[in-house]
C-alpha cells in the first residue's frame, strides 16, 4: 500500500517524511486546480494530497504488497487510513474550488459594474459627438509650449492655449511662433463642452485651428471599438479566460477615454 504512494509522489522506498514533504510540494503546484487547467489535474491533485496524508500519519517505510487473504489488522487499518486520506484530499480539493469560484464571481461582480459605467459613458460621448457642436467666444488667456522628454532631452512637441472657459492643444509652432490675436471662437460638444477646433487671430488674419488630439480628435474611433468591445464581453465570450481578457480590454479601453476627457 505504501508503496502505491510512494510512487504517486515519484519517492523510492526508504524515503523520510522530509522527501515526502518536499515531494508533495514540488507536485501540488505542478497539478494544483488554479495552476494546472489540464482536465486531469484536479484528479491527480487529489490523489498526491491522499498520499501525503497517508504517508505523513502511517509513515513512509517500505513495505512490499502482497497478495494475502488471512485476516491482516495492519492492512485493514492501512485501508482505514487510505480512505480518510482520500476524504480529506476531496475536501480540500471542493474547498480549492469553492474558493476559486467565489473569486472569479466577485471579480466578475465588480468587472460587470465598471463596464456599466463604461457602456453609459460611451452612450452619452456617441450622443455628444454625434450633435451640433456649439460656438463660444473667448478671450485668450495664456499661451505656452509644452515639452515631452526623450532620451534625456526635453522636446518641444505640443502649443497650450488656455483660453476663458477653455484649454486646447495645437501642434508644435501653430500658435506660439505667431502673432496671436486677445479674442477667439472656440466651438465645443453640446453636452460636455469638449473643446473641438478654434478660430484664431493669427499674424492677423483668422484661422480655423484644430484640437490635436482628444476623445473626439484622433481618439474617436475608440467610441465604436469599446462598444465592440463591450458586445464581445456580454454576448459572445464564453470561457472563462477569454472572457476575463475582453473585459480588461475594455478597462483599459476606458481608462484612455477618461484620460483624453479630463484634460492631456
Amino acid at each position: 500500500m505504501q508503496n502505491h504512494y510512494l510512487n504517486l509522489l515519484e519517492l523510492e522506498p526508504g524515503a523520510t517524511k522530509q522527501d515526502v514533504k518536499a515531494a508533495y510540494r514540488r507536485l501540488s503546484k505542478k497539478y494544483h486546480p488554479d495552476l494546472n487547467k489540464h482536465p486531469e489535474a484536479r484528479e491527480q491533485f487529489i490523489a498526491i494530497t491522499e498520499a501525503y496524508n497517508f504517508l505523513m500519519k502511517v509513515g513512509p517505510t517500505p513495505h512490499q504488497e502482497q497478495v494475502n487473504y488471512d485476516y491482516n489488522p495492519a492492512q485493514d487499518e492501512y485501508e482505514r487510513w487510505r480512505q480518510d486520506a482520500r476524504e480529506r484530499a476531496r475536501r480540500k480539493a471542493h474547498e480549492i474550488q469553492k474558493m476559486r469560484m467565489e473569486t472569479i464571481r466577485k471579480t466578475f461582480y465588480v468587472m460587470d459594474i465598471i463596464l456599466l459605467g463604461a457602456m453609459v459613458f460611451n452612450l452619452l460621448l456617441a450622443l455628444d459627438y454625434s450633435l451640433p457642436y456649439r460656438e463660444h467666444e473667448q478671450e485668450v488667456v495664456g499661451v505656452s509650449r509644452v515639452y515631452e522628454k526623450s532620451k534625456g532631452r526635453a522636446i518641444y512637441r505640443y502649443d497650450d492655449v488656455q483660453f476663458t472657459d477653455f484649454r486646447m492643444r495645437f501642434d508644435q509652432g501653430e500658435v506660439v511662433l505667431k502673432e496671436l490675436g486677445k479674442q477667439a471662437t472656440v466651438r465645443a460638444s453640446a453636452i460636455f463642452r469638449q473643446p473641438i477646433s478654434a478660430t484664431l487671430m493669427l499674424d492677423g488674419e483668422p484661422r480655423v485651428v484644430a484640437q490635436i488630439y482628444s476623445v473626439y480628435a484622433t481618439f474617436s474611433f475608440l467610441i465604436p471599438f469599446q462598444f465592440l468591445v463591450l458586445g464581445l464581453y456580454r454576448y459572445v465570450t464564453k470561457r472563462l479566460d477569454p472572457k476575463i481578457g475582453v473585459g480588461l480590454l475594455a478597462i483599459f479601453t476606458a481608462i484612455i477615454q477618461l484620460y483624453l476627457f479630463y484634460g492631456l
